[in-house]
């Protein structure tokens, strides 16, 4: 995603809309309600999420695809994915400003971990072999390869 697509989802996560639309939210009407922003902003938003691919029309209103699977449940992290922590990495770059100035770290959502976990399991196997590779050629004779990332 790029940072314009990362900041509506932060967006939508900062108002409500998401939880909104994760759990009994299914059409603009019921977003603006419930959240309190705008019918116009909630219809906005709703037609973006639809066209990244992250809610579908279902009847007269909407539902979350596996795209947003990640912020719906938290149990396996395989289920993750990479974009709930992408969104807490934004978070943190949001807060930047703040952080210089105080010295202080931002406070993290109480699923950051998870979120981490989940981006984790999310990686390709082709970038986990290629770094495996790349650690083996730098150390020929090693027993054990562990990739930090």
């Amino acid at each position: 995603m790029d940072y314009r697509e990362l900041l509506l989802l932060r967006a939508t996560r900062e108002t409500g809309v998401l939880d909104a639309l994760v759990s009994n939210a299914h059409t603009a009407d019921d977003v603006a309600r419930e959240t309190g922003v705008t019918e116009r902003a909630a219809h906005t938003t709703i037609d973006a999420l639809l066209d990244l691919g992250m809610l579908e029309e279902v009847g007269d209103g909407v539902e979350p695809t596996n795209k947003m699977l990640g912020f719906i449940t938290k149990t396996d992290v395989r289920s993750i994915g990479s974009l709930p922590h992408e969104l807490d990495r934004v978070d943190a770059l949001v807060d930047l400003p703040q952080t210089m100035r105080s010295g202080d770290l931002p406070e993290v959502d109480s699923d950051w971990t998870r979120n981490r976990l989940g981006e984790q399991a999310a990686e390709p196997d082709a970038s986990v072999r290629a770094a495996v590779t790349a650690a083996v050629r730098e150390h020929p004779d090693a027993d054990d390869v562990l990739v930090v990332r």
